[in-house]
């Protein structure tokens, strides 16, 4: 479905390089882990924003899931659909936009996105997820992941750069903020969740160094096995909210 000119979201203007956008165990696992956590096995999902999903091809292939996303990228779509055959997955995939979901009410198990909404105003966001809901069966789960503005290196490095920032516009959200932009849009909070609290601080030149030194005092360690999600959710890099419908 397309908008009219009066009608379209501030859509940024950020430039994916989908050819590096692929498996990163370090960066994935982790992302699949979580999502195992609150994703039923052979439930029917939705990803939107879904471009260049290693996530959505996990859940396909691993979970045996009925697998949808939504993505506004050609060559997005493309390359969901190559990380969904490595992962021995079928992925149903179709271009469009997260505002305006081309599904009746109530269709889905999960519906999720990661690292979406917080590419564009308030208000925005709000729609965004509203369509989340919109789309996800009554009792079924909404799930959405942001930057942890509590993640202070990652924080930090976004003030320092400004514009100059990879991703920008992205505004961080803290697991409070996220919690609140949910239950504004009629879901119940079921946890919050977190992974990676170490990414922020890999971002920084030379910062190698730094985690080494973490690693030999067993400090990295230590911080990729948090047990407690709220816990994840205050110190991660990306945080999480579940909710039920």
């Amino acid at each position: 479905m397309s908008f009219t000119e009066t009608e379209k979201p501030n859509v940024p203007a950020i430039e994916w390089n989908w050819d590096s956008a692929n498996y990163f165990a370090d960066w994935h696992e982790p992302i699949y882990e979580l999502m195992a956590r609150y994703v039923p096995a052979g439930s029917t999902v939705l990803e939107v924003g879904a471009g260049g999903s290693h996530t959505l091809a996990a859940i396909a292939g691993r979970l045996k899931c009925n697998s949808f996303g939504v993505e506004p990228d050609e060559n997005g779509i493309a390359k969901t659909q190559e990380l969904a055959g490595v992962e021995s997955g079928t992925v149903k995939m179709i271009r469009g936009d997260g505002f305006r979901l081309p599904f009746a009410d109530g269709v889905f198990d999960v519906v999720y996105s990661l690292g979406l909404v917080e590419h564009f105003d308030r208000n925005e966001s709000s729609d965004l997820v509203a369509e989340h809901v919109r789309v996800c069966k009554k009792n079924g789960t909404v799930i959405v992941a942001v930057p942890n503005w509590l993640n202070f290196p990652h924080t930090l490095r976004k003030w320092m750069l400004g514009k100059r920032y990879e991703y920008h516009p992205e505004r961080s959200y803290s697991p409070r903020e996220l919690r609140k932009l949910m239950s504004a849009n009629g879901l119940a909070i079921q946890e919050t969740d977190g992974v990676s609290p170490m990414w922020g601080l890999a971002m920084f030149s030379g910062a190698w160094r730094l985690i080494a030194v973490f690693d030999r005092l067993g400090i990295s360690k230590r911080v990729r096995n948090i047990e407690k999600p709220g816990t994840r959710a205050a110190l991660g890099y990306m945080t999480y909210a579940i909710a039920k419908k």
